[in-house]
């Protein structure tokens, strides 16, 4: 059985959408959905929370990098059939663009207030 693999890469997260995504993993992650993560804030706060989630995730379905690679974010967009976005006019990283380039559905992360 295949299962699903959603992409997350960012250059800055917020607080708002952090929480969400620690909601969305907990719940994803029991049913088999595998995560991977790239990117890393300039905010200590939020750098400081990503290793908290790493440290609870830490399985085989949840993978975290804490840098940038460009080469690497090709193959994270290629084998993704989802990616989260923070916006869909993203200025820096093009991701929604890029996913639907590669054949991943692009999906807004959005806070719930």
């Amino acid at each position: 059985a295949s299962s699903i693999l959603v992409g997350c890469i960012f250059s800055e997260i917020s607080d708002a959408v952090l929480e969400n995504l620690m909601g969305v993993l907990r719940i994803a992650s029991l049913d088999g959905v595998q995560f991977v993560f790239m990117g890393a804030s300039k905010l200590p706060s939020i750098n400081s929370v990503l290793d908290s989630l790493h440290e609870e995730f830490n399985d085989e379905n949840v993978r975290f990098i804490d840098e940038y690679d460009e080469a690497l974010s090709h193959l994270i967009f290629g084998g993704s059939d989802i990616m989260l976005c923070q916006s869909y006019e993203d200025p820096l990283l093009h991701v929604p663009l890029k996913a639907i380039r590669y054949g991943a559905a692009p999906i807004l992360m959005t806070s719930i207030d």
